[in-house]
C-alpha cells in the first residue's frame, strides 16, 4: 500500500509542479519577448529604410503618360528624350531635354524662379520649359513656364 500511495502522492506532486510552472510565466516574460520581437522587426524595418534606394526625378520620369485634360495626348520620357503624340499626329514628336535646377532654354533662363534641384525639364530645341509641381509613380503634373498653365498625367502601361 505504502507503493500505491507513494506513486499518488508523487503524480500529485507532479501536476502540481506542471501547474504553477504554467501559471508562473509573468506577464513581464511575455513583455519582455514582445519587446525583443518588436526591436527585431523595429531593426529590420531601420535597415530597410537604408538599403532602400532614393529614385530621382529622372527615373521616375521614365515611361510613358496620359493626359488627364485629352485623353489622346501622351507623352513619354525615354532616358533624356520627351515625346509627344495626339490625336491628328501620325508620328511621335521627340525631341531630347534635360532635367535641372531651373529652366534652360532661351525664353525662360532669365526668369527669377527658386532654383530646385531636378524639377525643371527643358527642351532646347523647342525653346520650352516645364516645372514638375507633382512627380510619383503614378502621377506627373507639369506646369508650362512660359504661360503658368498647369498639366496633369497618369502613368500607363
Amino acid at each position: 500500500m505504502n507503493i500505491k500511495l507513494l506513486l499518488t502522492s508523487l503524480i500529485f506532486i507532479c501536476s502540481l509542479v506542471f501547474i504553477t510552472s504554467c501559471n508562473n510565466t509573468s506577464n513581464k516574460d511575455n513583455d519582455q519577448v514582445i519587446a525583443e520581437n518588436k526591436e527585431v522587426k523595429d531593426s529590420t524595418l531601420v535597415l530597410n529604410k537604408k538599403q532602400k534606394k532614393t529614385i530621382t526625378n529622372l527615373e521616375l520620369l521614365q515611361g510613358k503618360w496620359q493626359s488627364n485634360d485629352d485623353e489622346t495626348n501622351f507623352i513619354k520620357f525615354e532616358k533624356n528624350h520627351k515625346m509627344e503624340i495626339s490625336e491628328g499626329m501620325t508620328e511621335w514628336q521627340n525631341e531630347t531635354f534635360t532635367l535641372s535646377d531651373k529652366c534652360t532654354n532661351d525664353s525662360d533662363k532669365d526668369k527669377d524662379v527658386k532654383p530646385e534641384k531636378d524639377l525643371y525639364i527643358t527642351s532646347a530645341s523647342s525653346d520650352m520649359c516645364w516645372y514638375i509641381i507633382d512627380l510619383n509613380e503614378e502621377i506627373l503634373t507639369l506646369a508650362y513656364m512660359a504661360r503658368g498653365n498647369t498639366l496633369s498625367y497618369k502613368r500607363v502601361k
